[in-house]
């Protein structure tokens, strides 16, 4: 019988998916709740949410308690500690991301290793947690391969974010972007597969369309479905935003030849993160070329889960 299970976010896809990735591959069924906070709990870092459960709403605020409980974002660290403190222990409480409370307050905390959170229950991964997996990539092969198998042999994926605290896209950037990639395919027989995320400003979309011009290219509307782990699965090459640690965690998992597109602005966290893949060999800096290249894909759930059942005695 499976153990009862919540995951708990503040309702961000990229969060929520990570959850549930981590979720399906310990084999668990997970109740979803999305959370958010009351004022002025909504003002105050995890560290002050003195009565956290008064301040959120849409989740149950008494027993039963689940079996194990996987939660990320900011909003909430603070509800899933009070959670685990509540049953006593009882709940397998799994922390994903810097909780930005003590990891002692978890019985797992999973957190990329450019947070620099270090503990006896701290595991450490390569960028963060994600559901792409070569079984998930043969599967999208097939589903998307009537989409994007005609066109030119060598395709280049495009994977845009969005502006964040840390980073801007400026349009002239990725103008310049874009042209450079069409002038590559003018030269050689080159095609594009753009998708963009949720915080994709819709000028940064027309600048890489502008500048892309008449090359060969599929660029998601955004009607149906977003083909993007397709277009993971059919890239020969794939470029991605600097500012996404999901995007570029899951680009790597396909092991495939993976170009930032670097942004203005600057993140400690995420240029320690750039630089750790820069040194391994796994990603380049893009600069107008386009090459292919090889590494060891940073395959971690397998060794995840083995420590997870290490640490959590009662899983």
């Amino acid at each position: 019988m499976s153990k009862t299970t919540w995951i708990i976010t503040d309702g961000k896809k990229g969060t929520e998916n990570q959850c549930l990735g981590l979720a399906s591959s310990l084999g668990l069924t997970p109740t979803v709740f999305q959370i958010k906070p009351r004022f002025p709990w909504s003002l105050l870092p995890p560290i002050f949410w003195f009565f956290p459960l008064i301040g959120i709403k849409g989740l149950p605020k008494k027993e039963p308690w689940p079996q194990v409980l996987i939660a990320a974002s900011r909003s909430a660290s603070a509800v899933a500690a009070k959670i685990r403190q509540l049953s006593q222990g009882k709940t397998l409480t799994i922390f994903l991301q810097n909780p930005h409370l003590s990891p002692e307050k978890f019985d797992i905390v999973i957190a990329p290793s450019h947070d620099q959170l270090k503990g006896p229950n701290v595991i450490e991964t390569l960028g963060c947690l994600h559901p792409v997996t070569p079984k998930v990539l043969e599967q999208a092969y097939k589903e998307h391969d009537s989409l994007l198998g005609a066109m030119n042999p060598k395709k280049v994926a495009i994977l845009l974010g969005g502006k964040t605290r840390h980073y801007q896209m400026p349009v002239p950037l990725l103008e310049t972007y874009a042209t450079q990639l069409r002038l590559l395919a003018e030269k050689n027989p080159i095609s594009y597969m753009l998708t963009a995320s949720r915080r994709t400003e819709t000028k940064c979309l027309e600048a890489f369309r502008k500048g892309l011009g008449e090359t060969l290219k599929f660029i998601w509307d955004e009607k149906g479905p977003n083909p993007y782990l397709g277009i993971l699965a059919h890239a020969d090459i794939i470029l991605v935003t600097a500012d996404s640690v999901s995007m570029i965690s899951e680009a790597i998992a396909t092991g495939k030849p993976v170009y930032i597109l670097t942004l203005k602005g600057f993140s400690k966290k995420l240029g320690r993160f750039h630089k750790d893949l820069l040194e391994k060999g796994i990603i380049r800096f893009f600069e107008g070329s386009l090459e292919s290249w090889s590494y060891k894909i940073p395959l971690q759930t397998k060794d995840i889960i083995g420590r997870i059942k290490a640490l959590g005695s009662h899983y």
